[in-house]
């Protein structure tokens, strides 16, 4: 492969794979692959032409990609303590996208999450950022949003098994209050308020509970205002399984802001409360 070969396939991945990015060893592994097979083609003069060629390697390393995307929480180390995910992948905030709930990754509380998984690695706590679009499965099986709730089940708890050194499990979501309830200044910036729910029917709901107080008078004490508090309910339907919240003694289910905020109100709110989380781990 050249120079203008690297570049349309570059070109081809930024429009079609936005939001993935690669580790840069998958990255190399896959360059030295390709060039082997690539030399033991001319090796026995097996010449197809260079766009067939080219489109070949293009679908190889895309598959290799969305196998990366799928995979991606499964190949944790054993230093990852948080686990990120959004039951509701395509909550959306109204400003981002005209009030319409949307699959698009950059518009919904999936950006959010994201989001939070970057400033938590920056802060040296790894995280797992589970992106299983759950919503886009339970509409494939036309079955109530939700359902959603038991789709993940699996997937997380199979996650919460194999990585033991996980200490927090987060569920982002966005509230559907009014904008005057999810909104505050801090620092003369607007921030989406924080919700934190807590099912409390099962074993590990005390736990988790406390967790959430803890979190949530740490808020209180450097950004007053900035957590709306802690709600303690029961799951309104037997599917939804205590929002999944009995798989980990710190689990939380985090509201960031509502459908009235936008994401970059979000996202400032991310900045506030990451570094809260951050502290509270390395104490531990």
């Amino acid at each position: 492969m050249n120079d203008s070969d690297d570049k349309i396939i570059k070109k081809l991945l930024d429009q079609e794979y936005e939001e993935i990015t690669p580790r840069a060893e998958f990255i190399r592994s896959l360059d030295r692959t390709l060039s082997t097979q690539l030399k033991q083609r001319k090796k026995t003069t097996l010449y197809v032409p260079a766009l067939a060629s080219l489109g070949s390697i293009l679908i190889i390393f895309l598959l290799s990609i969305s196998f990366i995307n799928h995979n991606q929480a499964n190949s944790a180390t054993s230093n990852e303590r948080v686990l990120i995910y959004t039951t509701h992948f395509t909550e959306a905030y109204i400003h981002s996208h005209e009030g319409e709930k949307t699959e698009h990754n950059t518009r919904n509380i999936s950006l959010v999450a994201n989001y939070l998984s970057e400033q938590l690695n920056d802060l040296s706590i790894s995280t797992i950022h589970e992106k299983t679009n759950a919503l886009q499965i339970t509409e494939q099986q036309n079955v109530d949003f939700s359902y959603a709730y038991e789709v993940m089940r699996p997937i997380l708890k199979e996650l919460v098994t194999s990585n033991k050194h996980i200490d927090v499990v987060i569920d982002l979501h966005r509230d559907s209050a009014e904008r005057i309830a999810t909104t505050t200044s801090i620092e003369g910036k607007e921030a989406a308020r924080l919700m934190f729910i807590i099912e409390d029917s099962h074993d590990d709901a005390q736990s988790n509970l406390r967790f959430a107080k803890e979190l949530h008078d740490r808020i209180e004490t450097i950004y007053p205002g900035l957590s709306r508090g802690v709600i303690s309910k029961k799951s309104f339907q037997g599917h939804v399984k205590h929002y999944n919240q009995d798989l980990h003694g710190q689990a939380i289910l985090l509201e960031v802001g509502g459908d009235e905020n936008t994401i970059e109100e979000a996202n400032y709110t991310i900045d506030l409360f990451a570094p809260i989380v951050a502290e509270y781990l390395k104490e531990q």
